[in-house]
């Protein structure tokens, strides 16, 4: 630090020499430029050191069957599992929207082939693509439907997963399965009434796949009285934090939660409502936080359930102690150097038991991207037990849970009630993605029905360079362009936006290059002040090319123009005007 100048000027006092001048020498700059250097150096170490610590501690938690270590935040994880499945049916509605994407005169055309599978992004009530992603499949015989699906998965790697699978295993089986873990409710784990996959062929309208759904498990505990056990076990401030039936209120869904499980103790094993109330108030810590205490309850309950004895203690009324009674190891537990032979249950839809959950667990192949849907499916439905196998089979698991986008319309797909949901931020399809989807287009026959319907549900809900993909690859199909003009009036943006981002990035590297101007101590005036103002210009340079190139139609969120027969989904080319 160079000193230059004068120092007195007390109380009137004359100015010595040697004022102080706060300004960077040559030698400053060096040592400086030297510590950049250094953290240049250390930085991607550093970095290699955190993520090898954050891989530990994910796998450290997979091993301990939690998604996060505080009790509290793994029951609320757990809560948000099961509040958002990976797989739902589609409701009527969805299900309108989603054939109106292709013209009724294709769909009324015979399909030549023995299989067929196709998916795009969903679209809310307003028309707005969301995240979550839409699969339709059939198995045909002589252009008749034999088996059917309709159901939306979380996002689009599950929807490119399955797609994948099923083209791989084209079989009525596979389907009904994915109906299976489809329809199975949150915590209501029963046996269908009929396979979907064998509905009579003549029943063609896709809604009787969702009218042969799964029975529920019948409400005989009520609401009233689960409230009344647990106030009568529990003090009023404790009973209040639990119960929440508002609607609108952000822990009503765990309380709903609550409720739906202790309902289907007291049909499955007859447990007494006071016990299950005296669990949950012996368990609870109350003093420390908690944001979601019903979700807390939940996953005592949960893990009680688990426990030897379990069914022995909580049939019994409340103060009487149950016969001593010697309990056998749980079902798939080791007893010596090998497993209890057992055959696991084949269809989720047919476990409500701890037991048959770790078998069903067990059993999942981790390579099978149709059990990792059913594995998160289960998650936070059993006891911890089940949650380790299912986390230690399927590495990332937890991940999906806690960093999953979430719709912002996202509702109960039984009750439909909304529920406190994050915020879901629209997000164009990833290069992986856009490249999967373009492999696949590649692969369609213009010629066929099947491959033109497969197309109509592609074309804007994917991503512009996906649908530029088809308009080249249907080059001559009338309606194809004519959807294409009303989704890209002025052509396909990529060359338009790439120009604008190229722009943007020459005015980047110039003001980057302008804020690293050094100072020349030899000249009067300041050259790295002249190149901070000629950096913040490059920069505002930048930044207008970047804005351009987002106002480029089809590089923002759409919105919807109704036509007079369907809706279509175009570019808002306003928004940013």
């Amino acid at each position: 630090m160079s000193w230059r100048g004068s120092i007195g000027g007390f109380r009137g006092e004359p100015m010595a020499e040697n004022t102080p001048d706060l300004l960077l020498d040559a030698q400053d700059v060096q040592r400086f430029n030297q510590v950049i250097m250094f953290l240049s150096v250390i930085g991607p170490r550093f970095r290699d050191v955190m993520r090898e610590l954050h891989q530990r501690r994910a796998r450290a938690l997979e091993e301990a069957g939690r998604l996060a270590w505080d009790p509290a935040t793994n029951a609320e994880l757990l809560h948000r599992a099961r509040e958002h499945p990976p797989l739902r049916q589609m409701n009527s509605e969805e299900l309108d929207a989603w054939n109106r994407r292709v013209p009724e005169t294709l769909i009324g055309k015979p399909v030549d082939e023995p299989f067929t599978v196709w998916t795009g992004r969903m679209t809310d009530e307003n028309g707005r693509l969301t995240v979550e992603w839409g699969v339709q499949a059939h198995t045909w015989d002589n252009g008749v439907p034999t088996s059917s699906l309709f159901v939306v998965v979380a996002g689009e790697r599950d929807a490119l997963a399955m797609t994948k699978h099923l083209r791989a295993h084209p079989h009525p089986d596979q389907l009904a399965y994915l109906n299976g873990l489809a329809s199975t409710r949150p915590g209501e784990f029963v046996a269908p009434t009929a396979p979907v996959a064998h509905i009579p062929a003549a029943t063609a309208d896709p809604r009787e796949v969702l009218r042969a759904g799964w029975p529920r498990v019948p409400l005989m505990l009520t609401e009233q009285a689960w409230e009344a056990a647990l106030r009568k076990v529990m003090p009023p401030s404790a009973a209040d934090r639990l119960v929440v039936r508002d609607p609108a209120h952000p822990h009503h869904r765990a309380w709903v939660q609550l409720h739906r499980l202790a309902n289907q103790e007291f049909v499955n094993v007859g447990a007494n409502p006071e016990r299950l109330a005296d669990i949950i108030w012996r368990r609870t810590r109350w003093n420390d936080p908690m944001d979601t205490p019903a979700a807390v309850a939940h996953g005592h309950v949960n893990k009680a359930r688990g426990e030897p004895g379990y069914v022995q203690r909580v049939v019994q009324p409340l103060g009487v102690n149950p016969p001593p009674r010697q309990a056998a190891p749980p079902v798939g537990a080791p007893t010596g150097s090998r497993m209890i032979p057992q055959q696991g249950p084949v269809n989720l839809s047919r476990v409500d038991r701890p037991a048959p959950a770790l078998l069903f667990a067990q059993n999942l192949d981790p390579d099978n991207p149709l059990d990792r849907l059913a594995a998160r499916q289960m998650l936070g439905h059993f006891p911890p037990a089940v949650d380790q196998v299912l986390l230690t089979k399927f590495p990332g698991l937890a991940a999906d849970v806690v960093t999953e986008p979430r719709d912002a319309r996202a509702a109960s797909p039984v009750t439909g009630v909304t529920g406190a949901v994050e915020v879901a931020v629209e997000t164009p399809a990833g290069p992986v993605a856009v490249e999967e989807h373009k492999a696949r287009v590649a692969e369609l026959d213009p010629g066929t029905t099947a491959h033109q319907r497969e197309a109509f549900y592609m074309l804007g809900h994917t991503a512009p360079a996906v649908d530029q993909a088809i308009a080249e690859k249907f080059a001559g199909n009338e309606r194809i362009e004519e959807r294409v003009r009303v989704l890209y009036p002025n052509g396909f943006p990529e060359a338009q936006a790439a120009a604008h981002h190229n722009l943007a990035h020459d005015g980047e590297v110039a003001a980057a290059a302008g804020r690293a101007t050094p100072d020349n101590p030899s000249t009067p005036q300041d050259e790295h002040d002249a190149g901070l103002a000629t950096g913040a210009g490059e920069h505002g340079h930048a930044a207008t090319h970047h804005g351009l190139a987002a106002g480029v139609p089809g590089e923002q969120s759409p919105v919807v123009r109704r036509t007079t027969h369907r809706v279509i989904v175009v570019p808002d080319r306003d928004r940013h005007r």
